[in-house]
């Protein structure tokens, strides 16, 4: 099953999970990339999605601010790896990347939102969770083949939920 991952975040959050932007030398020079790119630890790589208003308006039917907003996909083999973990062992793996920053995210970030793919398929969600135990059981319940599928995880205390009724009829 080929699942994608997405992270809506604030911007001036990144620092606090420590996201690294990966910049490029000329020279004596750094610049950032276009489209911007991340690193949290050692090998969990983001590329900035541009454009992803348009996604979230239509899956939502809410806009989101772009300035203060940064959409992320997760480029690196982490969520592959994850999932065949889970597979193999039933369990989730604590020592995977991409769930110690999700442990960072509900450390230090008070509003996001976590959208895990499964290609054509509808996701289930979307869940408002409060802490990284809640979130880590859906992914490792979404990441299973007994179950595999979509979900939309949400830690938000500043949007309002009454759109989130239509998800699944925006969705389908």
């Amino acid at each position: 099953m080929d699942f994608l991952l997405d992270i809506l975040i604030p911007e001036s959050e990144l620092y606090g999970v420590e996201l690294q932007e990966l910049l490029i030398a000329w020279g004596e020079e750094t610049f950032s990339q276009d489209p911007r790119e991340y690193r949290f630890g050692r090998s969990l790589h983001f590329k900035e999605v541009k454009g992803f208003d348009r996604y979230f308006q239509k899956t939502f039917q809410q806009s989101y601010d772009e300035e203060a907003y940064l959409a992320l996909h997760l480029q690196s083999s982490h969520l592959q790896e994850l999932q065949f973990r889970i597979c193999k062992n039933g369990a989730m793996d604590y020592s995977n990347e991409l769930i110690q920053f999700v442990q960072k995210l509900y450390q230090h970030v008070p509003n996001f939102f976590l959208l895990l793919e499964l290609c054509d398929e509808l996701s289930d969600g979307p869940y408002d969770t409060e802490n990284a135990e809640e979130a880590i059981y859906l992914l490792n319940e979404s990441l299973s083949l007994v179950s595999g599928k979509g979900v939309i995880i949400t830690r938000n205390k500043k949007i309002s939920y009454n759109w989130l009724k239509n998800f699944r009829k925006v969705k389908s």
